[in-house]
């Protein structure tokens, strides 16, 4: 609360409550109460109101002083009001706190950078998971291709034996035997001559 508020306060304050004695001193008078009397014709009758009525008028008459002294009084006290008023200076309009104001921008254009960042890895991220899932797709559909070959593998057993006759032009007979290894294919050969004779053979050879 300011020095200003505070004086205006007061001054309302100890005017209210000299106006406010006032009236009550003046509406404590004792009146006369009169007697119970027997009723009285229509012609008395108009006579007391009128009494009243002088009576209702003088009463105002007797509190016009006190309400015109109340009223400058008044006005009184609220021109020293204003006067105290202008004495009192204005604070002056500056930004008490302009270290804190940057501050705060500061802090803002942090913010603004690392939300971008956190945005940018949640992307990042997104496309990171969007590639496990495709590599795993990858790796199912491969699975299942190795499953269907290994069943196929194991419904025709590979046979790395061959055995067999030859015979020649020249009238030659004779007996082979072949064995895959690996790349590898391995032959023996055991032959009937046409001289009577018999001769054997080997040979080795690349399986592509």
């Amino acid at each position: 609360m300011t020095i200003r508020t505070t004086l205006s306060l007061l001054v309302a304050a100890l005017v209210i409550g000299w106006c406010a004695g006032a009236m009550s001193c003046h509406g404590r008078r004792p009146t006369p109460t009169p007697a119970p009397a027997s009723p009285t014709p229509p012609a008395q009758q108009g006579q007391v109101a009128s009494q009243a009525g002088d009576q209702a008028q003088a009463k105002a008459a007797s509190l016009a002083p006190d309400l015109a002294r109340a009223q400058a009084t008044i006005a009184s006290q609220a021109q020293e009001i204003d006067r105290l008023r202008s004495l009192v200076p204005d604070p002056p309009q500056t930004d008490p706190c302009p270290e804190l104001r940057a501050l705060s921008a500061a802090q803002d254009i942090q913010i603004t950078q690392q939300a971008h960042a956190l945005d940018l890895c949640g992307q990042r991220g997104d496309a990171l998971q969007a590639e496990a899932t495709a590599r795993g797709n990858a790796a199912t559909a491969y699975q299942e291709e190795a499953r269907q070959l290994r069943m196929v593998v194991e419904a025709n057993p590979p046979r790395p034996w061959a055995v067999g006759v030859s015979y020649g032009t020249d009238g030659q007979r004779g007996l082979w035997a072949e064995r895959d290894i690996w790349r590898f294919r391995a032959s023996a050969e055991v032959y009937h001559t046409t001289s009577g004779g018999l001769q054997a053979g080997a040979r080795l050879g690349w399986r592509f």
